[in-house]
Order: structure tokens, then sequence, then C-alpha cells
């Protein structure tokens, strides 16, 4: 209902703003047991060894995968990107984040998605990619901008599910469509053009992927 809704709004913004403070903060802490912002992405990308992080036993992890608390961890996450800029810890912001989404990535073949699981958590992560790449600024994204345009090949290069495809080419057209980016992308360019041509001709290509252009 409504003020269900209204609950789970309130509680992604509260933990949102924990995010912020724990980013602009750093490593200082009153509390010892209080968790880092560092550990937000081994959490979030279920990371070996991250069921034994502080944020982790706060926000109730073990091993397994739990998608309820991925999603709402990510969604926090989502809740700060307008926000990043408050903070002036962009630049750390993204290389505590997009390194680890794009390492977890590139690892990925068809045969993970036997896992249904796995899909989904995958579309979490590219969706957090995806916000972050548009909220964060021009200069911080340059530095990682070729690595995330080579990632969208590897997943269309792949034959990846069409969904985690078309996740990648939304952060791939939010890239395109930043001016000062596409100059730094130019040697990476040539192969998303090739494989967006290959994906067009495909009867299964989405509307949003046909109407892509590197």
């Amino acid at each position: 209902d409504d003020e269900s809704k209204k609950t789970q709004l309130g509680c992604l913004d509260c933990f949102g703003s924990v995010l912020l403070l724990k980013l602009e903060s750093g490593d200082l802490s009153i509390d010892p047991m209080a968790f880092r912002f560092e550990e937000v992405a081994p959490v979030l990308i279920g990371e070996d060894g991250a069921e034994e992080t502080r944020l982790a036993a706060i926000l109730g992890l073990g091993k397994s995968l739990d998608l309820q608390t991925h999603t709402f961890l990510a969604n926090a996450l989502i809740t700060t990107c307008p926000r990043i800029k408050e903070t002036r810890r962009e630049a750390l912001f993204a290389c505590q984040l997009i390194p680890g989404i794009l390492k977890h990535m590139v690892f990925r073949s068809p045969e993970t998605y036997a896992d249904h699981d796995c899909l989904y958590l995958d579309e979490i992560l590219l969706q957090v990619l995806f916000i972050s790449s548009y909220h964060l600024p021009g200069p911080v994204l340059a530095d990682y901008a070729s690595d995330i345009i080579s990632l969208v090949v590897s997943v269309m290069g792949k034959g990846l599910p069409a969904r985690v495809q078309s996740a990648a080419a939304r952060i791939a057209a939010c890239l395109l469509s930043k001016e000062d980016l596409v100059l730094g992308c130019k040697d990476v360019l040539a192969d998303l053009g090739r494989v967006l041509s290959r994906v067009q001709g495909e009867a299964s290509c989405s509307g949003e992927m046909r109407n892509m252009h590197p």
C-alpha cells in the first residue's frame, strides 16, 4: 500500500544519507565497529569474503546471495547519485565502485545465467553503473569511460542475455551523450560500432538497441 511504499522510500533515503556520510568522512568514525564506504562495492557485488565486513553484518548478509538486500543496497546507492557532488568526493565514489563492477562483469559468460539470481544481480549492478555514469561529472568519468565501453563490447560480443545487453547498451548511450568523453573513447568506439551492427541485425534486438549509434 501507499504507507508501505512511503516507509520503504524513507528507509532507502535514510540509508542513502548514511552512505553519503561514509563517503564524505572516509575512515573517520567515532564507532570502531562502524562500516566504511569501501565495503559497499564488495558487499553489493558479493565478492568472496564480503560477508565478513561490518556492512554485511549490519545488513544481515551471509555467504549466500540475498537479492532483496542487494537490491536495497543498490537502490540506496542510486539515491545518493544526484547528491554526490555535495560531498565533493565524486572521484572517490567512482574509484571505489566502478572498477569492482567492471571486474565482476568482465568474467560473466552465458553459462553464468543458468542461475536466474545472477541475471537479476547483474541487472542491478548495471543499473547502478548507469545512474552513476549519468550523474558523475565528465572529468571523473573520463578515467573509466574507455573501460566501460570495452565492457559493453564484451557483454554484447559474448552473447549474454538480452536484458544484460540492453542494460549495458544504456550505459554506452549515456557515455556517448557526453561530448567531452567521446574523444577519449575513440579507440574502442570502432569495436562498439562493429558489435552493435551485428546485434542490430538480429531479430531479437530490442528497439532501444536498434536506435543506438556510436
